[in-house]
């Protein structure tokens, strides 16, 4: 098949001769043939399988799932994203495997239950609130990178009886102070805002993001940084040595200098496909603009008008249908 069009396999063989997949002008021309192409295809309202009752994009296997996204063999979960295998979950972000009553926390996975507002807490862990980086603990409150723990408030040893009179009174304060509640503050954060996730799903200006009182990280290896030669890549990849491998280049998307380290030459030379002119943060970011974003929007099936919520922005050009009517198109 080319551009959906049945051919032989003379004609196939003809065409990919023709074409010079190696060469990056000629590679950028089909591009755009195949972006034409693609414009007014058919698309399911989400992407996925064998779901029940639920909302959000690239999920499978899941069942009440509600506003969530990225997530495999879950069920009754509510604004989560990035799971396998998690249940009755709300506010949970990333890993899973075998969690359950899990709540505003991020980075935890194996075997857990009943966490609130923990960070990285992994394998075994159950009953823990406001934790951070504990390891098969349970039964903590406020603490920091304990192992095997239990009974422990801010990494202090209590006894059961002490621990179950203490906490409820610290939670009752924090509650008073408008503490409690919440995950751990962004500002709380080694991280700044655009080196995070959130500025790839949920992009800010360095205004937007300085006015909320978070931080914000300038990249100092810039076009202005780097005074050397603009250098041009060859275009055909045939034609390509080892030298590139020496030399500085420059993204065309954001000028920022970028190099091809001697493997990246060597996969591109041994799959006939030309070097890239963007730098390597740039092509991660073009890759993520293929996807579609963390945002539901109330459309209708353009086949039946079945009301459904999907991630296909109104103004975007594919025709999207209901699962049910797109199943019966395609098969």
């Amino acid at each position: 098949m080319l551009f959906n069009e049945q051919k032989n396999r003379d004609q196939y063989e003809e065409f990919i001769a023709s074409v010079g997949i190696g060469k990056f002008s000629m590679m950028e021309r089909v591009r755009e043939k195949v972006d034409e192409a693609l414009s007014d295809f058919i698309a399911k309202e989400f992407h996925g399988s064998n779901t029940e009752n639920s909302t959000g994009d690239y999920l499978r296997n899941c069942k009440n799932a509600y506003m969530a996204f990225d997530c495999d063999d879950c069920e009754d979960i509510r604004y989560c994203m990035f799971l396998d295998e998690a249940k009755s979950s709300m506010d949970h972000s990333h890993w899973g495997r075998n969690t359950e009553r899990m709540y505003e926390c991020q980075a935890c996975g194996y075997d857990l239950f009943n966490l609130r507002f923990c960070n990285l807490c992994w394998s075994g862990c159950s009953n823990l609130v406001y934790c951070d980086q504990c390891f098969s603990s349970k039964d903590c409150f406020a603490c920091s990178g304990l192992k095997k723990a239990q009974y422990c408030i801010l990494n202090k040893q209590y006894t059961k009886e002490e621990y179950e009179n203490l906490v409820p009174k610290i939670i009752e304060h924090m509650k008073q102070t408008g503490e409690w509640g919440e995950f751990f503050p962004v500002e709380k954060s080694i991280y700044a805002y655009n080196e995070t996730l959130a500025q790839e799903y949920y992009p800010l200006t360095k205004k937007e993001v300085l006015g909320n009182g978070w931080q914000w990280y300038d990249d100092q290896n810039t076009e202005e940084s780097y005074r050397g030669p603009n250098l041009i890549l060859p275009d055909d990849i045939a034609e390509t040595n080892d030298d590139v491998c020496a030399k500085i280049y420059r993204c065309s998307e954001t000028g920022k200098p970028y190099k091809i380290i001697p493997q990246e030459l060597a996969f591109h030379k041994r799959l006939s496909i030309p070097l890239p002119r963007r730098c390597p943060d740039q092509r991660h970011r073009d890759r993520f603009a293929l996807r579609n974003p963390r945002h539901l929007w109330d459309r209708e099936c353009k086949k039946c008008k079945k009301a459904i919520q999907t991630s296909y922005a109104p103004d975007r050009p594919e025709i999207v249908f209901c699962e049910d009517c797109y199943l019966k198109e395609v098969y």
